[in-house]
């Protein structure tokens, strides 16, 4: 019987509070050794419980599932929401922990995707199809698809090919690149692989042209992959969201609280049936979750403490509350922002486009006139550069200014209000450990 414990660096800065995918994302690399050193998923599921126990695992996720193909070394693990009753699959990425043998299984798979283009029906991807079909055999609902780096290469084309509803991945590899493929078909030493890479094309051009899901990428800022992907032909189909954090390539670069805020707010754009939320709706959605959140501990503290809170408790809940609806206001002002800057460069475009046309229109009527004189006759009707560039920038510029300011006033609020959070849990013992 093995031995193997997971590696608490690996997994150190997961906690109970952690958002699902980003859990499920980092867990799957120490599921993955755990199978290789020889552990029943019994006694993966008693770490993982002893993980909770210890508030280092969100206490609602239960592991329904592993598949390790020992022959590519795709690792997929499945956990039930007890919540909802929905399943969360996950792939684990490049794992360079179990010797070079298996390690050259998952960087073997990195020329797959630059020269072969393999696609969902490639002997490679075959257990883990297995694996998704075989749970929803059994009456499991797979409402999600997830994983870092290679594993979110898997996720995307599993996910898309059993037509998963989400899809959230985290510095994942490219489906195919382009260019690299390109060079290679131009080779034409191997018919055999030139009609595999043609038909793999074709499938996974097909996959992602049929999938009508949600395909969301996280990106750190400066993660390798990513960063050079434009570049060099690689394709990366869905939503991409860049979490601006000078961080890399590893999954632990989201699991800190500004990187969880970041992906919580940007998997809230879609409601439980799929309908896609204005940027005010995600606001109030994320508000009123965290206010819903917050009247549950109210209970909870009530309940201890027979019916009455202390004084600084109140005052913790509602510093809470405060914080909660600031935080919403923060995301409108910024969207607000986002939108802003959007309508500001149209503006700038289509005035700089109307007075050009304005000129070349005052020039074909006024041939005769010189280019001093159609400028004159122009302003004579107000068809100035002022009115029609000018003014129309400025007011963009005013409008953007002032969301600015309202919104470094709600961040420093923020602040200020965390603050007092901190301070208040500080000075009241049973308060802090309630949150511990």
């Amino acid at each position: 019987m093995s031995g193997y414990e997971f590696e608490k660096d690996k997994i150190k800065d997961i906690t109970n509070e952690t958002e699902s995918t980003s859990a499920i994302s980092t867990i799957s690399y120490e599921i993955e050794n755990g199978k290789y050193h020889g552990l029943t998923d019994e006694q993966i599921i008693d770490q993982l419980v002893e993980m909770q126990d210890n508030n280092n695992f969100p206490p609602n996720l239960q592991l329904v599932g592993v598949e390790y193909d020992k022959g590519t070394s795709l690792c997929a693990v499945a956990f039930q929401d007890t919540n909802t009753g929905n399943v969360t699959v996950g792939f684990a990425g490049t794992n360079l922990s179990n010797g070079w043998m298996e390690s050259a299984k998952d960087v073997g798979q990195w020329g797959a995707i630059a020269f072969d283009g393999d696609s969902a029906s490639s002997p490679y991807f075959s257990k883990g199809d297995e694996f998704i079909k075989r749970l929803q055999g059994k009456g499991y609902l797979i409402d999600t698809v997830t994983g870092h780096s290679l594993g979110g290469r898997n996720g995307a084309i599993l996910g898309m090919s059993n037509n998963i509803p989400n899809i959230v991945l985290y510095n994942a590899a490219p489906l195919r690149n382009n260019l690299a493929q390109g060079l290679a078909g131009g080779i034409g030493s191997n018919p055999f692989k030139d009609i595999l890479r043609l038909y793999y094309g074709i499938e996974l051009d097909n996959i992602i042209k049929n999938y009508d899901g949600r395909l969301v990428y996280m990106i750190s800022e400066k993660d390798p992959l990513n960063s050079v992907a434009g570049l060099f032909g690689s394709l990366y189909p869905g939503e991409k969201f860049v979490l601006q954090n000078g961080k890399g390539h590893d999954m632990s670069f989201f699991l800190d609280k500004e990187a969880q805020d970041f992906i919580r707010r940007k998997l809230t754009l879609v409601d439980e049936n799929g309908k896609v939320l204005s940027s005010a709706e995600v606001a109030k959605a994320f508000t009123n979750a965290q206010l819903a959140a917050l009247k549950n501990m109210r209970k909870e503290l009530l309940a201890k403490g027979g019916g009455s809170l202390s004084g600084a408790q109140e005052i913790y809940l509602d510093a809470m509350e405060a914080r909660a609806i600031t935080e919403g206001m923060v995301m409108t002002v910024e969207d607000k922002i986002a939108e802003m800057k959007k309508m500001y460069e149209r503006s700038i475009e289509n005035a700089n486009e109307l007075w050009q046309t304005t000129k070349s229109d005052a020039s074909s009527v006024g041939a005769h006139l010189s280019q001093a004189e159609e400028i004159s006759a122009l302003a004579a009707g107000n068809a100035t550069e002022a009115s029609i560039v000018t003014e129309p920038v400025q007011l963009c510029e005013s409008a953007m200014s002032r969301l600015t300011t309202y919104e470094g006033k709600f961040t420093s609020l923020l602040n200020d209000i965390e603050t007092a959070i901190q301070k208040q849990v500080a000075v009241d013992k049973e308060l802090a450990a309630y949150l511990s």
